[in-house]
């Protein structure tokens, strides 16, 4: 068992949460298909530049409701993607963890915050507003002030949390994280962070990102990293983390959004959280934009920061949720991490990553993995590497369970690594 537990001055507890992601529309339908399936059915689209409406009409988004007591349909529908994925996923984390409006709106010592990251939100709506643009100057009337008022009010990187709290009504303050494929895991500390040190007892937390554009994926296939269909299995099986094939990644779309309370806020509202926030670290590998720290010096850090900070040692560990991209080099740093971090627990503790079957999230990633972590804590449950299927020889005395498993007590580490050398680590555990 662990010993004793660390320098957090007031717990942080996840009461509630909502994911969108390509396995669903909410959080129930996501956990559900990553704890059942043993394959991925959700990438399987052959053209990357799909209709970015086409995937919200799938999930039900094409209009959503618009913020109690004021506001109209109208205005939501034209939203930047990235924010009405965001506050589908706040809607959902509210309700879960049964908030009343006065719950966010009370004015007082520690009001509801919200921190609320992204890593490439707003492109699709810079791209509508430049393309206005050029019509304009071509003779045509369309639009164009609107189409930049919308740019300027959903396209820098704060509007997704500057519209949750507008939404809400937190009056306590507004941060949005920007750290890559960290993105998400860095808000959802930031969050944890107001908690332990008493600035707030209510914080909305996590983030969103819709990039699937000619921009983004053109860079990154120049980059080396998206993947290609299995040759025999198709694109199913075109992402497969840990894998002695993988190849890369597929780019996809989605938010979550955690509900974390302080220790005296669930005690007020009788509510029973689902997760708590053990601890957390975060760091840089300063290794380049796209390189990495090949050892894993910088992570194996972050990761040992983190169980000191929680009072932990590797054996007490229950499993690792990875950041798994199944690029070479991510995987094969982050495995080495996690040796150096954990020892000769390494081979012992169930590693998984979920990208195989919901895809790279980029800047939501981090906070849809931790969202599922917060599950996987609750049910005592872990998704499986779905799509791996021969690992890799350098990963063979790793557990790495291709079915969903059942875990024994103990917390769950979720790690984070971004371009640019962000990285993040956090352990949730039982209430």
């Amino acid at each position: 068992m662990p010993g004793p537990r660390t320098s957090l001055k007031n717990d942080a507890f996840v009461t509630g949460l909502g994911i969108v992601s390509p396995a669903g529309s909410d959080y129930p339908l996501t956990w559900s298909i990553l704890t059942s399936y043993s394959c991925n059915v959700f990438l399987t689209d052959p053209e990357p530049l799909g209709s970015y409406e086409g995937f919200l009409d799938v999930l039900g988004f094409t209009q959503l409701p618009h913020p109690p007591g004021e506001g109209t349909p109208s205005r939501c529908r034209a939203l930047d993607p990235t924010t009405r994925l965001a506050l589908a996923a706040a809607d959902q984390a509210v309700a879960a963890a049964r908030l009343a409006p006065d719950d966010c709106r009370a004015i007082g010592p520690r009001p509801a915050r919200v921190s609320v990251g992204t890593s490439k939100g707003g492109v699709i709506t810079a791209g509508q507003a430049l393309a206005a643009i050029g019509r304009t100057r071509q003779g045509g009337n369309h639009h164009v002030e609107q189409t930049l008022l919308a740019f300027l009010r959903e396209g820098p990187p704060d509007a997704a949390a500057r519209l949750i709290a507008e939404r809400f009504g937190a009056t306590g303050g507004t941060h949005a994280t920007v750290g890559a494929c960290a993105t998400g895991t860095l808000a959802v500390i930031q969050a944890a962070r107001w908690i332990q040190d008493g600035e707030a007892d209510i914080v909305l937390a996590g983030s969103a990102d819709a990039c699937k554009t000619p921009l983004w994926l053109a860079a990154f296939q120049r980059m080396g990293v998206l993947a290609r269909p299995h040759p025999t299995l198709g694109p199913a099986y075109a992402c497969r983390p840990f894998d002695r094939s993988r190849e890369g990644f597929v780019v996809s779309e989605g938010a979550a959004i955690l509900v974390l309370e302080s220790r005296r806020s669930v005690q007020k509202r009788s509510i029973e959280p689902l997760a708590r926030i053990a601890a957390f670290a975060s760091g840089s590998d300063p290794a380049g934009l796209v390189n990495v720290d090949g050892q894993g010096e910088a992570l194996a850090a972050v990761v040992t920061q983190a169980l000191r900070r929680g009072g932990y040692k590797p054996r007490d560990l229950a499993a690792v949720l990875a950041h798994g991209t199944a690029t070479p080099a991510n995987d094969a740093t982050e495995v080495r991490a996690l040796r150096r971090a954990l020892g000769n627990e390494a081979p012992r503790v169930p590693i998984v990553s979920v990208k195989g079957v919901i895809g790279h999230l980029l800047g939501a990633a981090g906070s849809v993995e931790t969202a599922l972590a917060a599950l996987a804590t609750h049910h005592r449950r872990l998704p499986g590497n779905a799509t791996l299927i021969e690992p890799d020889p350098a990963f063979e005395d790793l557990t790495l369970p291709r079915q969903p498993v059942d875990l024994p007590s103990g917390p769950i580490l979720k790690t984070s690594m971004g371009f640019g050398g962000h990285l993040a680590a956090i352990l949730l555990d039982n209430p």
